[in-house]
């Protein structure tokens, strides 16, 4: 019997729009997030999110290293969660 259950949420339960994150940190001053992130490439730090290997907050302490010091937290998630399309 298997010990996990893996979903992809990407285009089966939710549509996704790859483009708003960029969009959306964009406007919060962080001028290359296409750079780091993107549909078809991504750097280790999304990775790492993803299999659960860093937690959400290390994962957004990084993010807020590229952002302009007045960037708030829930703007770094509201960004990040721009990518479903409810």
């Amino acid at each position: 019997m298997g010990k996990n259950v893996i979903f992809d949420f990407g285009g089966v339960f939710f549509e996704i729009d790859y483009h708003a994150p960029v969009r959306e940190f964009k406007k919060l001053g962080f001028e290359n997030f296409e750079e780091i992130y993107s549909q078809a490439a991504q750097t280790d730090l999304f990775d790492l999110l993803e299999t659960g290997k860093i937690s959400n907050a290390d994962f957004y302490k990084k993010i807020e290293s590229y952002c302009p010091p007045n960037t708030t937290r829930q703007q770094l998630i509201d960004a990040m969660n721009s990518i479903f399309l409810f």
